[in-house]
């Protein structure tokens, strides 16, 4: 559903705006938050996480097991924190590549400038997001998402 409202979002606001900036002035800020909000969105989890996992640990005392329901707040954390990862990789890999699209059509259609430096900014960053949610797809073990 998130793809999708971002898919409409971009189209109805190229379609609806008349300028010669439509093709880069909804898409590129979006961009710009989605990213942005991905890394805030990422330090939060990591906090909430460390301390859920400090939580555990301090249960375990001079025993060798921890609170069970200490731990399992902690494994949900994880679980849901590495699920909100991934749709925000994909809402900025789909939001990415429809940026670059719409920089090349804004490049050919208006012959502003801007558009062929954002056309090759975005085209570079469209081939780095692609690799990696390939390399993702291929060995889900985690690295920068868990």
């Amino acid at each position: 559903m998130e793809y999708f409202i971002i898919f409409i979002i971009n189209i109805a606001f190229v379609y609806f705006v008349r300028s010669a900036n439509r093709y880069w002035l909804l898409s590129i800020p979006l961009w710009i938050i989605l990213f942005s909000s991905f890394f805030v969105w990422r330090t939060e989890s990591d906090k909430t996480i460390a301390v859920l996992q400090s939580s555990y640990w301090q249960s375990m005392g001079d025993k060798g097991y921890g609170d069970q329901g200490k731990l399992q707040a902690y494994e949900n954390a994880q679980k849901r924190a590495q699920n909100l990862n991934m749709i925000f990789i994909y809402c900025i890999g789909l939001q990415t590549a429809i940026t670059f699209i719409l920089q090349v059509l804004g490049s050919y259609l208006s012959k502003l400038k801007i558009y062929s430096f954002t056309k090759s900014v975005f085209g570079i960053i469209f081939l780095i997001i692609f690799l990696l949610i390939t390399m993702i797809g291929i060995v889900p073990s985690g690295g920068i998402i868990a």
